[in-house]
């Protein structure tokens, strides 16, 4: 009987021993803060609303900024917008942004070359793929762009010149030095990256 009354009183001391242990480790061990989600702020517009309106264009950085056509640098800035990749409209100077599309134009006239790009409400555009987003900054917007080197590598040099496809002895077309920086720009690895500050 005695036997029985010492087991008893052994098992709940033990018993009391590993709840004061588990206690104590559980007040030792670090609280993790509670996640927080952002709430928006009351009255606030959505980024597209704050997007949307006429944006006028400048400070164009292009990555990489020189490639080396035929022995000489040549600058991407200066030749990447003038083919039809990038809608031919030469040297960006707005963006039009509404609901749906962000429509870009050159400073050159006349204006009838034009960049459309669909926009969603984060402001990510799509321009047969996705190719970046228009984002807000303290002075304005910055349009992001970056074409993947996949998506550079279907460029087809003289495409619409009358080229050799089907004819092995078409002569080959002469191509600009724009193709051809957009060529170089092919073969390497590298996305073709671009920046655009935009101001009201």
């Amino acid at each position: 009987m005695k036997s029985m009354y010492f087991s008893t009183l052994l098992f709940l001391g033990a018993t009391a021993l590993a709840l004061s242990s588990c206690s104590s480790k559980s007040k030792d061990e670090p609280q993790k803060p509670p996640t927080v989600v952002p709430q928006p702020t009351p009255g606030e517009p959505k980024l597209l609303d704050q997007l949307k309106g006429t944006w006028l264009l400048s400070n164009v950085v292009v990555s990489p900024e020189e490639v080396v056509v035929d022995g000489k640098k040549l600058k991407v800035a200066d030749h990447i917008f003038h083919l039809p990749l990038l809608g031919g409209i030469a040297t960006p100077g707005q963006v039009v942004i509404d609901a749906k599309e962000a429509t870009f134009t050159g400073l050159a006239e006349p204006k009838t070359a034009v960049l459309k790009m669909q926009i969603d409400a984060e402001g990510k555009l799509t321009y047969l793929v996705p190719i970046g987003k228009v984002v807000k900054t303290e002075t304005g917007i910055q349009v992001q762009i970056q074409v993947p080197n996949a998506l550079l590598k279907t460029f087809k040099p003289g495409a619409g010149q009358g080229g050799s496809q089907g004819n092995p002895n078409a002569p080959k077309p002469t191509l600009s030095d724009s193709e051809k920086v957009l060529q170089a720009l092919a073969l390497g690895t590298e996305d073709l990256k671009i920046t655009i500050d935009g101001k009201r």
